[in-house]
């Protein structure tokens, strides 16, 4: 999806680029239209993982059982009880959305995720990508594939 295209739900269409979006540094990233578990306020960049339901929320490596990191948020964006979602500050209603886009690759800046060393660590021991930087320091890229 590229910032020209829209969402579509029902008579209601709306633009991602409208919000605040991950950048990608450079590539050609790929990404798909994910549905977040309800009540859930995530900001761009965090890292997700898919839920039994088929839903997706904040992946945690130290979950047990093991959690499989699935993609990077790429808006930030907020969920009511019935799964409806809300994007910006302050939160602004997407009428009738409940999908959100989740980038399954590309390169990014480290400083512009919203992840912890332990998701980028377990991101690349899962082999879903490699840094190139210091993680620690938040210095480089982080290569998803």
């Amino acid at each position: 999806m590229t910032c020209v295209n829209c969402q579509c739900d029902q008579q209601h269409c709306y633009s991602f680029c409208e919000y605040d979006r991950l950048l990608v540094v450079c590539g050609n990233p790929c990404e798909r239209l994910v549905t977040l578990v309800p009540n859930a306020t995530l900001g761009k960049g965090t890292p997700l993982t898919r839920t039994s339901s088929g839903d997706y929320t904040l992946f945690d490596p130290s979950a047990t059982p093991p959690q499989r990191f699935a993609g990077l948020l790429a808006v930030s964006a907020r969920t009511d009880a019935d799964g409806y979602v809300y994007f910006g500050q302050p939160w602004h209603p997407a009428p009738g959305l409940r999908q959100v886009p989740m980038y399954i690759s590309g390169t990014f800046d480290l400083r512009d995720l919203d992840a912890t060393t332990d998701q980028l660590n377990a991101i690349v021991a899962q082999g879903r990508g490699y840094i190139d930087g210091d993680v620690n320091t938040r210095r480089g890229v982080l290569h998803l594939y």
